[in-house]
């Protein structure tokens, strides 16, 4: 029992010298990963996705006002259309698994 015990405190205090940080070693930004930005990778078939997508939102997104439109075209308010198309706001990206869209 005394080597098993003896044994287990040399590994401990071997473990504990081997993950000890290092004090003069410094952080330096070379030792940082830089990953990639989706909007850096140039991948053909993300960028076909991409384009897809954002046509397919814009193409439901005009369908379903156009709806909202046509339901509530009959409500009037001193004899003009109480519910209207009120014009455009700057463009927002949308954030997608995929990344940032416009």
């Amino acid at each position: 029992m005394f080597d098993s015990l003896k044994r287990w405190r040399i590994l401990v205090d071997l473990f504990r010298k081997k993950w000890q940080p290092k004090e003069d070693t410094p952080v330096t930004d070379d030792s940082a990963v830089n990953f990639k930005r989706p909007e850096e990778l140039i991948d053909p078939l993300t960028q076909l996705l991409r384009e897809g997508a954002r046509e397919l939102l814009s193409k439901a997104v005009e369908a379903e006002l156009l709806s909202f439109l046509k339901a509530y075209e009959d409500h009037q308010v001193d004899g003009k259309a109480a519910i209207i198309r009120n014009g455009y706001l700057p463009t927002r990206t949308i954030q997608t698994g995929l990344g940032d869209s416009m």
